[in-house]
């Protein structure tokens, strides 16, 4: 597996940013609240407020509990969804994403 750095913050206005190799993408707080509360895929967005149809997230229930799960052109990361609500309401600066799997380009 390709281990490659990745992480949710904190912004102003209680935005997401998500740090991924292949860009910066961002959540808005009703799109948070869209994931955590109804269980909605939301489409990510990068900088200047493009949708990179490639690029979403959504909730995923398995086994382990319920994660978030962050899809982008290349790669699919997991967060426990304890750690995503941590972050989206300021309790945490930032959490670490696990890479699941490397899409082939």
């Amino acid at each position: 597996m390709d281990c490659q750095i990745a992480a949710i913050r904190r912004c102003s206005g209680g935005n997401l940013r998500i740090e991924t190799p292949d860009g910066h993408y961002w959540l808005s707080p009703d799109e948070v609240r869209l994931i955590l509360f109804f269980g909605d895929t939301v489409p990510l967005r990068q900088n200047g407020g493009i949708i990179d149809g490639e690029a979403r997230a959504y909730p995923h229930k398995c086994h382990e509990g319920r994660w978030v799960v962050i899809q982008t052109a290349h790669y699919t990361f997991n967060l426990i969804d304890t750690a995503f609500k941590a972050v989206a309401k300021g309790e945490w600066v930032a959490a670490p994403l696990s890479t699941t799997q490397r899409v082939a380009p």
